[in-house]
């Protein structure tokens, strides 16, 4: 009786590891307007494979053969499909012929985050831009007191509502990006020292927490610019609310934008804890053009912030 319940118990956990790896690589044929919700799952997919091998391992002793070989089959399916993002791309031994920048995106958590902590993380990793996600102009003064002009002396940002809280922050002056971008996107061009004027965008779509969310996120994602023409040479950096598993992520990556963090290795590191920081996600990302040689990506700690800090230094090509 025993036997039969255990045996029942390994059957019932192969069929959603299973399904999930059957979602997976149907995800991979999904077009960019394909549900978020329906996709919401691949998000979680990482935490899936170990647990699908130890269970393959555990029915494989029990002599459940079958269990063991469709939970097995699934963790070598899922690995497959996520392993690729964990490890670091071959870089080009000479440098891009471009511009070298050094950029940082934080999601300050409706104006939450420890102020002090992120000027001090600017002075200990020397971005040339700094862009946020969730400010508001009572968050902008605590930077200002924390002695963030001093760093950063340019700035364009949205007025610090939901759908208009995204900010860039430079060490260089700052230009408006002649570039239609939606409400929750701030855009704006670089002037470097050397001459380069280098197009960025501070970017923070809604969460697609419903089906109206959904739609919304979903049109946001694939309206954003490709990699040519006026973001050429540009970055794009933020809280996406988007894992790599996402169909409509994955439509944006397709117009020509590679995901640093995947390309230094660390593309299934989280971004975001939730409030209750049980959530692992990977949802925050730069994005970089063709051509762009990834030097470093650092992830950082943010205390009052449920999303961490990313860094990232690229050399990109001329636009």
């Amino acid at each position: 009786m025993v036997s039969s319940s255990v045996h029942g118990a390994f059957g019932a956990a192969a069929l959603p590891v299973a399904a999930s790896a059957v979602t997976a690589l149907a995800a991979l044929r999904a077009s960019g307007r394909a549900p978020a919700m329906a996709s919401a799952p691949l998000a979680v997919l990482p935490w899936v494979i170990p647990i699908a091998g130890a269970l393959s391992g555990v029915a494989a002793a029990r002599g459940q053969r079958v269990s063991a070989a469709v939970l097995g089959g699934a963790a070598v399916t899922l690995a497959g499909f996520v392993a690729p993002r964990l490890l670091r791309t071959r870089q080009p031994d000479t440098p891009a012929r471009g511009s070298r920048l050094t950029i940082m995106s934080a999601n300050v958590y409706r104006g939450g985050a420890d102020a002090a902590l992120l000027v001090n993380h600017i002075r200990a990793r020397h971005p040339d831009v700094l862009a946020l996600q969730e400010q508001s102009p009572g968050y902008l003064r605590k930077l200002d007191q924390a002695g963030i002009r001093e760093l950063l002396p340019h700035r364009i940002a949205g007025d610090g509502r939901r759908l208009n809280d995204a900010a860039l922050l430079s060490r260089h002056p700052l230009e408006q990006l002649p570039v239609d971008l939606p409400s929750v996107f701030v855009g704006a061009t670089v002037q470097l020292p050397s001459g380069a004027a280098v197009p960025v965008v501070s970017a923070h779509p809604v969460p697609p927490a419903t089906r109206l969310l959904e739609r919304h996120w979903t049109q946001t994602l694939l309206t954003l610019p490709a990699a040519s023409g006026a973001m050429a040479g540009g970055v794009l950096a933020g809280d996406f609310n988007a894992t790599l598993d996402h169909p409509a992520f994955r439509a944006l990556l397709r117009l020509g934008w590679r995901d640093a963090s995947a390309e230094a290795g660390q593309g299934g590191r989280s971004t975001w804890t939730g409030r209750g920081g049980l959530a692992r996600l990977a949802i925050d990302h730069i994005l970089v053009p063709p051509g762009a040689v990834v030097r470093f990506l650092r992830v950082d700690r943010l205390t009052g912030s449920d999303h961490r800090i990313l860094t990232l230094s690229v050399d990109l090509p001329p636009a």
